[in-house]
């Protein structure tokens, strides 16, 4: 199932949209956006995904790193923040 996700980076302020697999665990999606975030902004962002962690802004959650995006219950449509 491909899930349509909004991300945002307080760190410039920027969302990034991002079309993913549900079964993506978190880890991977994280390092999936790191790698597409840098690539857009010609590499004068730093993410580091040890230090970064993606939360759930609907449902006021951290995601766990080892769950699939479906296990997590992220859904299609929803905002992630990636801090």
């Amino acid at each position: 199932m491909k899930i349509l996700l909004e991300v945002t980076t307080p760190g410039n302020g920027k969302t990034y949209d991002f079309i993913l697999d549900g079964a993506m665990t978190v880890g991977q999606v994280k390092q999936t956006m790191i790698n597409e975030i840098i690539e857009t902004e010609n590499g004068n962002i730093t993410l580091i995904p040890e230090n970064t962690i993606l939360g759930s802004l609907s449902g006021k959650t951290l995601l766990n790193d080892s769950e699939t995006l479906e296990i997590a219950g992220v859904r299609s449509g929803q905002r992630l923040i990636l801090l």
